[in-house]
């Protein structure tokens, strides 16, 4: 059985912005988590031409957004071809005419992302800007987006020679979903029970309880979000397997043999490298604002016996309680 996961987003690295939060670091996990399992998944998405806006302040502290052109090919992922050497497109139809549609491929291992880009010289304006942003525009473009990822995603599924016998839809149409999928999950106890209660109304003769929805409370892929020092810490107690390890307590009981002053002295770097990211992010925000910072002052606490406190130097205190001055129109 091959499962076929759809998603508006998905977050797998910071060289591929196709992703804005939560939805996005799941989905991308789930693909990772998939690829070190070996089950049989295959991911399917949208590829946007400016991914999802950039939030910055400008001089006078303002919010300022951003949409930086993504350069696909200066990306972690190819076009799919033919045999011929051609891009390989699909057709998606729409109330007003075919959207011709590219198929990118990017591999999480043994794992394919399989992304739609409408981008295209054959399209009209208005149809290349469906892959344009996540999440742009107005209802009517949401929901171009939607047709596109999921018809044209399962026409480029059959095209590139994929046939799943289950797909996952994570994008919006909520309803539709509910009622033609086979399960349904909340991603913790709450929100199972908070689901519940929203949809009721689609199963009117259901008590609460017996409405079909589950709850699975989402997880992390181990890889990306433990930190190398960590990592390293723990293969040297639990030895290289310890990322496969399940979640049973008696499953980590050899953590307790690692020493104190061995995991304060890991924690401990780690602080250290989170000082010298925040100053240079801060050094890089200034800059941008056309501002500079004396490298000294600029590092949001300082180090100690015991390092890195927590209290903010006198001109950093300033900035976290000084309201910003109102421009008058």
């Amino acid at each position: 059985m091959q499962v076929a996961y759809f998603s508006a987003e998905f977050g797998l690295t910071d060289s591929l912005r196709i992703y804005s939060g939560g939805l996005g670091i799941l989905a991308g996990d789930h693909l990772k988590a998939a690829s070190d399992l070996g089950i049989p998944v295959v991911g399917v998405g949208l590829l946007y031409r400016d991914g999802y806006f950039h939030q910055a302040l400008n001089a006078g502290g303002w919010q300022m957004e951003k949409n930086p052109k993504n350069d696909f090919y200066q990306m972690p992922g190819r076009s799919v071809r033919t045999d011929g050497g051609k891009h390989l497109t699909v057709d998606v139809p729409f109330a007003d005419g075919n959207v011709q549609t590219r198929i990118w491929s990017a591999p999480i291992g043994p794992v394919q992302l399989y992304l739609l880009d409408s981008n295209l010289d054959e399209n009209s304006p208005a149809d290349r800007d469906i892959t344009a942003r996540l999440y742009g525009g107005d209802e009517p473009m949401r929901i171009r987006q939607e047709i596109l990822l999921g018809v044209g995603g399962l026409r480029a599924l059959h095209a590139v020679g994929v046939e799943p016998n289950d797909h996952h839809s994570a994008f919006c149409m909520t309803v539709p979903a509910l009622k033609l999928s086979g399960g349904a999950n909340g991603v913790s106890r709450l929100h199972g029970e908070v689901s519940r209660r929203m949809w009721q109304d689609l199963w009117p003769i259901f008590s609460q309880h017996e409405i079909l929805i589950g709850r699975i409370t989402n997880g992390v892929h181990i890889h990306t979000w433990t930190a190398p020092e960590m990592s390293d810490l723990f293969e040297r107690h639990l030895g290289n397997t310890w990322r496969f390890v399940d979640s049973e307590p008696a499953s980590w009981d050899r953590i307790r043999h690692i020493g104190d002053r061995e995991l304060w002295h890991t924690h401990q770097r780690q602080r250290r490298q989170l000082k010298d990211f925040s100053r240079v992010h801060l050094q890089h925000q200034m800059h941008s604002q056309g501002g500079t910072l004396n490298k000294n002052r600029a590092i949001p606490c300082r180090t100690g016996p015991r390092g890195p406190d927590r209290r903010f130097r006198p001109p950093l205190r300033h900035l976290q309680t000084r309201q910003p001055a109102v421009p008058q129109y």
